[in-house]
């Protein structure tokens, strides 16, 4: 299942050095702004969730196309998705907020939340997990993307192994020749990259990171993964992952999942957007 969530994305801003007090309010006003637009969005004030968004974004979901680089097509294919389907009454209650990172004017948000409604009238729970990246202009926090993270059926047979080595050929840092990763989010500021250079701006930034923080030897091993879906040339999937590392030397280990688009173009699988949830 999926949430009524509007999220969208646009360019980041300048990041700005801000005091420790600036800091612990923008994680409240973060919040708060979260908490505000799942009120709206349940209650069926689209017009004012879509207000505390940017105005074009990127969303990675669990039904067809899977990814979208606004939230305008997310929405109509969403509403296509609940009459197709018969899904009503659709409600997405916030349980815990687990990681809110606030650097300057951006922010990453990782959230767990109990998804609830109804399915040709028969009632329906389904936990998951979001994760959400916000930027702050003059209209204060705004979202900018939108990742739900889900446990609800793994495909099988050739297209899903050919995704699978896609997903491990990423762990390993090997892209390919088909890989066109157009929209990243992952836990360093500044959180979200988007457009053609999305990849190598991410790159450049987890560099910077880790030789700020002092992080090295970095591996990536993926689980198996805990939703796989196929829609023709579309895919998304969900992968419980462990990331190793070392922290000024000392072994260091974070658990967490990635959630990834993917498509299929002249017979090859290619991963076009990625998030990464941490535990």
């Amino acid at each position: 299942m999926t949430r009524t969530i509007v999220a969208t994305l646009a360019a980041g801003l300048m990041l700005s050095a801000a005091s420790p007090t600036m800091a612990a309010s923008d994680k409240a006003a973060v919040q708060q702004v979260l908490r505000t637009m799942l009120e709206k969005v349940n209650t069926g004030d689209v017009a004012g969730a879509l207000a505390l968004s940017t105005p074009t974004g990127s969303v990675i979901d669990e039904f067809a196309p899977y990814a979208w680089s606004d939230s305008g097509h997310w929405g109509q294919d969403f509403g296509s998705y609940l009459g197709q389907n018969g899904i009503t009454d659709d409600v997405t209650t916030l349980r815990k907020f687990r990681h809110v990172n606030v650097d300057g004017g951006h922010a990453y948000v990782v959230v767990t939340v109990l998804n609830t409604y109804k399915v040709n009238g028969k009632p329906r729970r389904e936990p998951g997990t979001e994760v959400y990246t916000l930027e702050k202009g003059a209209a204060g926090w705004q979202f900018n993307s939108y990742i739900w993270f889900s446990k609800n059926g793994v495909d099988t047979g050739t297209d899903a192994s050919a995704i699978d080595a896609v997903v491990r050929d990423f762990a390993d840092g090997k892209t390919g020749p088909a890989t066109t990763l157009t929209a990243i989010t992952d836990e360093f500021a500044p959180y979200f990259w988007h457009g053609p250079n999305a990849a190598a701006d991410w790159f450049s930034d987890l560099q910077k990171s880790s030789a700020h923080d002092h992080d090295t030897d970095f591996v990536i091993a993926p689980g198996k993964t805990s939703q796989l879906n196929i829609n023709g040339d579309k895919a998304y999937a969900v992968y419980p992952t462990v990331l190793t590392f070392k922290h000024r030397g000392k072994p260091m280990t974070e658990h967490g999942a990635f959630a990834m688009a993917f498509d299929k173009s002249s017979g090859n699988w290619r991963m076009t957007s990625w998030a990464w949830a941490t535990d």
